[in-house]
């Protein structure tokens, strides 16, 4: 199921991915993938596989796949020690970013790389910008985008040992603040990870007790004597110090200026490209899941708005024949297809003949329960003809077949 079904989303999601969290992840989930010659590869095949599943299941209508740019920021102006801890980012890593980025692209997916911010700076803006008219789906792990969190802003990781998704009120019930809050309560805590301080002897849990007397970093500045001594001898010298670690840690929503819903809409994939990039990269797993979002998108091509909602159409609604034909061409080079009209033309049934005889239906209270059972469209005739459907039996006969 969707996560638009799963949510019950009356409009279609925005899906924003955290690119450089995936990025990253890939690099070091397998440090020994790559190709025949030595070039590294682990970082493109998950971020392709993690891409790949979403267009399948989700569906998505917009999308966005956004990547931390060169060069420091507009934080290295306010710190100069911003992140000064990490170390370079691995030449392996750099070298695979122009494959991923030309796989984003003909995967026909939008690639924001951000320019005098961060991905998440930019993440932050485009759903603070589409979540009045759309829900936002962050598709990313990092705590720092929890800040973006609201009534129609999810978070949601697919690539976890267990997938989370976490909404608004997932976040308050765990943290016990709000994700308003939680910029201020990271400043307190620090990030060593970005090399911000934070005030010494101030962790998770006494940062919660601290916000349940005064919820933000003003209220703490004007109503010290509130807070118990303990916690005013540890935060005495730092009450300048964490309004400028806030600045650090507080998301901006003021760039991406330029980018439109429509930038974001989700086009087919490029098929030739995908290809080269098979070939060139020895991806040859990813073949076959190339291929069947490929004919996927095929199908859908010109089927009615009603019908396109993610999760319409199922590779396992396929019938027999068509599965076996799918396999078949799933384990041959990607090529550009050849469409007219509707792609139905794509879809091979072989055998798979309908009844000639099957009676006229239009109203689909007259089908039989459906509930677990396979169910197929068949364009017999060409795909400007009336299609036959088919309904199989528990037992795998067939409980009918009609002519739609």
């Amino acid at each position: 199921m969707s996560l638009k079904q799963r949510l019950g989303l009356a409009a279609e999601p925005v899906f924003l991915m955290d690119g450089s969290a995936f990025i990253y992840r890939g690099f070091f989930a397998n440090r020994n993938m790559q190709r025949s010659d030595g070039f590294p590869t682990n970082s493109l095949v998950v971020v392709s596989r993690v891409l790949l599943r979403i267009l399948r299941e989700e569906r998505p209508r917009y999308f966005a796949f956004v990547q931390d740019g060169k060069g420091p920021n507009f934080r290295h102006e306010i710190f100069p020690l911003y992140k000064a801890n990490r170390d370079a980012t691995p030449e392996d890593l750099v070298r695979q970013l122009d494959p991923i980025h030309r796989m984003v692209r003909a995967l026909g997916l939008r690639l924001e790389v951000s320019q005098g911010c961060e991905a998440d700076d930019c993440i932050a803006s485009l759903a603070a910008r589409f979540a009045a008219e759309h829900p936002v789906i962050i598709v990313s792990g990092d705590k720092d985008l929890k800040q973006c969190l609201g009534p129609n802003v999810y978070m949601w990781d697919p690539a976890s040992k267990e997938e989370k998704l976490v909404s608004e009120a997932d976040f308050t019930a765990e943290s016990g603040v709000t994700p308003a809050q939680w910029p201020d309560v990271q400043a307190l805590i620090g990030d060593t990870s970005d090399n911000i301080p934070g005030v010494p002897g101030i962790g998770p849990k006494t940062a919660r007790q601290i916000f349940s007397i005064c919820p933000s970093l003003e209220d703490i500045r004007d109503h010290f004597v509130l807070l118990p001594p303990k916690m005013q001898a540890k935060l005495q010298a730092h009450l300048e110090n964490m309004f400028t670690w806030r600045e650090l840690t507080t998301l901006r929503r003021d760039f991406c200026p330029g980018v439109t819903l429509d930038d974001l809409r989700v086009r087919p994939l490029d098929a030739a490209t995908c290809a080269l990039l098979t070939e060139e990269f020895e991806l040859f797993a990813l073949r076959r899941e190339l291929a069947a979002l490929d004919r996927l998108q095929a199908a859908e091509a010109d089927l009615p708005e009603e019908f396109l909602d993610a999760g319409s159409i199922r590779e396992d609604a396929q019938p027999a024949a068509g599965k076996k034909a799918a396999a078949e061409q799933a384990s041959l080079p990607l090529a550009q297809p050849v469409r007219s009209g509707r792609a139905t033309s794509q879809m091979s049934l072989l055998d798979a003949m309908p009844q000639e005889s099957a009676p006229a239906l239009d109203d689909v209270a007259a089908l039989p329960d459906c509930g677990g059972a396979r169910v197929a469209l068949i364009w017999a005739h060409g795909d400007r003809e009336a299609p036959y459907l088919a309904v199989e039996g528990a037992d795998g006969s067939s409980l009918g077949e009609w002519q739609w």
